[in-house]
């Protein structure tokens, strides 16, 4: 009688699943990279004398 622990090693769909927690990990990796990046390009890009002129302008009551 074979143990079960030798079937689930010669199926090929367990190998697979080994990389899905991998996978998953470098996609929310570059998904937060990506993130980031795109925050820094934005924020490179904003005009930020105009910012603080509407903010003054709306902060005095």
């Amino acid at each position: 009688m074979e143990p079960s622990s030798n079937n689930t090693r010669n199926d090929p769909s367990k190998k697979r699943n080994v990389w899905v927690p991998w996978l998953k990990r470098g996609v929310t990796i570059l998904f937060f990279i990506l993130v980031v990046v795109l925050l820094f390009s934005m924020i490179r890009n904003v005009d930020w004398n105009a910012v603080s002129e509407t903010l003054r302008g709306t902060a005095s009551p």
